[in-house]
């Protein structure tokens, strides 16, 4: 049987809300991210957002993996006067508007971002677990700073080891596919080539072909029914089911990449490639 220090490489959880590694000592940081209203920015806001989070991931260094999560969670719309400050002095229309929409489901998006600093091994790293654990305040200190250009945006939250533990915590939410506050994780049944959490069956697609993604937006944002949508958005927003969309970023060391390109340029040119 499968232990779940196995599935859960965890080594510990900092004072600050940092994940260690159990393998090699890396660091996670975790933050709620809190997006603009879809629909509500025009084409030159997305295109001024996606440059600042590029902006955002080149301050964050090399060997680093970002990790950005959507979850889209059915939930039941409420309206309570007293939430909207309507209470007293209630606008007909937008009241109106509200009760239309009461009590209907409807799917919720949470938004997490997780930034993971890697232990390469090499000097200039983290040398040890210990070490990683005095030093994981300067790194949720310097992810902070650099969200400072996202500001105008998007909005940073960083989740510290109580909420971690808590049942508020996105793993827990993760694993039991529920926006629910559950104490206890729900079965995971990979019984007949199928996947079921709890008694709800969940299906996975990967994409990681270069193949598979699309090569007519290559740009800022796309159109969805004549309106700009930014493609810091999850591609999943127009689903009716409930998901979770995973989008990973890792951002190598660059002096070794430049030398695996160089090298695969070398290899290339041995080839004497007639008509070239």
């Amino acid at each position: 049987m499968t232990k779940l220090s196995q599935i859960f490489p965890i080594y510990d959880i900092s004072s600050k809300g940092v994940i260690i590694s159990d393998n090699k000592a890396s660091l996670t940081a975790c933050f709620e991210l809190t997006m603009p209203i879809i629909f509500t920015m025009g084409e030159s806001q997305f295109e001024d957002m996606v440059e600042r989070f590029r902006n955002f991931i080149e301050l964050l260094g090399e060997e680093v993996i970002v990790h950005k999560q959507d979850m889209f969670h059915r939930e039941v719309f409420s309206y309570h006067p007293e939430e909207f400050g309507k209470e007293h002095d209630a606008d007909f229309i937008e009241t109106s508007y509200l009760l239309h929409f009461n009590e209907r489901n409807y799917l919720n998006c949470r938004t997490y971002l997780y930034i993971t600093k890697l232990n390469t091994g090499s000097l200039k790293s983290f040398m040890s677990k210990d070490f990683a654990k005095s030093d994981d305040s300067v790194f949720v200190s310097s992810i902070l700073g650099a969200s400072e250009v996202l500001k105008d945006y998007i909005e940073f939250r960083h989740i510290d080891k109580t909420e971690l533990l808590s049942a508020k915590s996105p793993v827990s939410r993760y694993m039991n596919f529920s926006s629910a506050d559950l104490e206890e994780y729900k079965d995971i049944d990979f019984s007949n080539n199928s996947v079921f959490v709890g008694s709800t069956r969940v299906q996975i697609y990967s994409v990681d072909d270069l193949n598979q993604y699309p090569t007519d937006n290559i740009g800022y944002h796309s159109h969805y029914q004549g309106l700009p949508v930014s493609n810091l958005f999850s591609f999943s927003y127009p689903f009716d089911c409930p998901h979770v969309v995973n989008s990973y970023i890792y951002i190598p060391n660059q002096k070794g990449l430049k030398k695996k390109k160089k090298k695969r340029i070398g290899d290339l040119k041995g080839f004497n490639v007639k008509g070239s």
